[in-house]
């Protein structure tokens, strides 16, 4: 019905059936995805860009849901004498195909508790729905032979039930109708992702030049210009340890103040004596200071070490006996935490300390990540400070990352275990920046080495892995949830990974051993021969 470069649109009907099927198709080069996926699915902005379909969102996503189900409806607005049909959805957010596109997917379904039939209104029912977002060049599979820029496809799909059979006389008024409503939401789309544009860019022009020659804040220093030391990473590290200790699968809103799940808490706490102390010191001390909080009163919000401004959501996406995975991270910072926990029960503490820091060993698990030390520690030096240097491997679309960190080993105190913090520095003459990646900061990071039995020559360890990462750009909420499953998976491959190595580096040690011991039996055999 309507076909150019930038506009396709196709009505699927029949006169002896109430279902419709509409396909809109819209090239929006210069247009990120990100944006456009906010004006389609943020109430603010859609009631912006079409205050007569009065859209609202009944049941938001779950925290941690990677799929961000939501329930939401809105009004159909129809030409007299047809009645206004009003629809009420469920619907999630996909990644689509490995151009960095997505997919917003819906289905009609039935609750009167949430939006109860109205009289003067039909009921619509949308089959089917869905809005597909692809980077310009992309084919239909998602896969593009260029990396994203500014440009995206929009396809609309919606088979839909009316509600009512409309007679034959007014569907080709109802197509032209269509017709005309499509390219005009195509067009608006487009002005108000413009607007929304303007209003970011007079807001960030209005706040720099309020007074450009003042000091920023120290809450809003970044980071990096802080100095630390060794000792002040592992502090921090132990209390990320601690927020993520009573977060569990149940109570994964705790930065929203939903109460911590204390059976997984205590479940979390009971692997490591060490740990369990420091918790509860931390505890009782904010207690003292604090005091009791009022009955009724909510929880505070959960807040990083270092946080800011910000408020951290502290989610836990994996919660088992021997694996636990919390991930934190906000849309106003490009600064994430991760927090992996697991306990490998058939390798020696001093086996996984050695494929955690030498470089040989490293590169052996990893050849790709370009591991190097290029300073080591000093004789005498009891925290063997040395320089280290790495690369990140992301999914594409998003650039390779590489890290410079100093690194410091220190005891774990009330244990036999170890710690091992990093964080990173500037330096360029080190390690110069390169075009084709992105300096993460880290700017906190730390691997707990707990023995579970008697000492570091028995079997069994539990190994503890904190990382605050600032990425070196604002992920998209959409890109977030991509790179949430991934991270998890990642995790859970490293820690088998790490443990297939050490176990293997174990297996090939004892074989030098035996072979070493042959040979000196054999060499004293010889000399003891007449």
């Amino acid at each position: 019905m309507h076909d150019e470069p930038d506009v396709k649109y196709y009505l699927c009907s029949s006169a002896t059936s109430t279902v419709v099927i509409g396909y809109l198709r819209l090239q929006l080069p210069g247009f990120f995805i990100d944006e456009v996926r906010r004006a389609i699915v943020v109430p603010a902005e859609r009631r912006m860009r079409d205050s007569d379909a009065e859209y609202q969102v009944h049941r938001q996503a779950k925290p941690g849901d990677p799929f961000r189900q939501e329930d939401f409806s809105y009004a159909l607005k129809t030409p007299w004498p047809f009645q206004d049909r009003e629809v009420l959805q469920r619907r999630w957010q996909l990644p689509l195909g490995e151009a960095g596109g997505m997919a917003i997917v819906g289905r009609s379904f039935e609750d009167e508790t949430v939006l109860p039939q109205r009289s003067d209104r039909v009921r619509a029912v949308a089959q089917k729905a869905a809005y597909l977002f692809r980077p310009l060049g992309a084919d239909a599979s998602g896969v593009a032979a260029e990396g994203p820029g500014p440009g995206l496809e929009l396809a609309i799909c919606q088979q839909l039930d009316l509600g009512g059979i409309v007679p034959t006389w007014a569907q080709r008024l109802c197509s032209r109708l269509a017709v005309q409503r499509s390219v005009e939401w195509g067009a608006k789309l487009k002005e108000h992702c413009l607007r929304m544009r303007e209003q970011e860019e007079l807001a960030s022009a209005t706040t720099a030049s309020a007074d450009p020659t003042a000091a920023p804040p120290p809450a809003e220093r970044s980071m990096q210009e802080r100095p630390m030391t060794g000792q002040q990473v592992l502090d921090a590290i132990i209390e990320i340890e601690r927020v993520c200790c009573g977060c569990g699968i149940a109570s994964s809103g705790m930065p929203d103040g939903d109460a911590t799940d204390a059976t997984q808490a205590s479940d979390a706490l009971r692997a490591s004596p060490t740990r369990a102390a420091a918790v509860a010191v931390a505890a009782e001390t904010e207690a003292g200071t604090k005091g009791a909080a009022p009955e009724g009163a909510a929880e505070p919000a959960a807040v990083l070490p270092e946080s800011g401004d910000c408020t951290y959501k502290v989610e836990c996406l994996l919660d088992e006996p021997d694996v636990k995975y919390c991930l934190c991270s906000s849309l106003e910072s490009p600064i994430v935490t991760g927090y992996l926990r697991v306990i490998l029960h058939d390798v020696y503490p001093g086996d996984v300390w050695g494929a955690l820091v030498k470089k040989e060993e490293r590169l052996l698990r990893a050849p790709d990540s370009e591991y190097q030390v290029l300073r080591e520690g000093r004789p005498g030096d009891p925290s063997l400070e040395e320089d280290v240097a790495f690369v990140w491997r992301a999914p594409w679309p998003f650039w390779d990352r590489d890290v410079l960190q100093r690194r410091w080993t220190f005891p774990l105190h009330g244990s036999e275990g170890l710690a091992i913090v990093m964080r990173s520095f500037t330096d360029d003459e080190l390690l110069p920046e390169r075009e084709d990646r992105v300096r993460a900061f880290v700017q906190k990071a730390g691997y707990l080495l707990r023995p579970m039995n008697e000492g570091r020559h028995e079997m069994g360890v539990e190994l503890t892995v904190c990382q605050q990462v600032d990425l070196g750009g604002l992920c998209p909420e959409w890109a977030q949830e991509v790179l949430t499953r991934w991270a998890v998976s990642r995790g859970v491959q490293w820690s088998e990974d790490l443990r297939a190595h050490c176990r293997r580096r174990h297996d090939e040690g004892i074989a030098e051993e035996h072979e070493e011991e042959e040979e000196e039996g054999a060499g004293v055999a010889s000399a003891r021969s007449p």
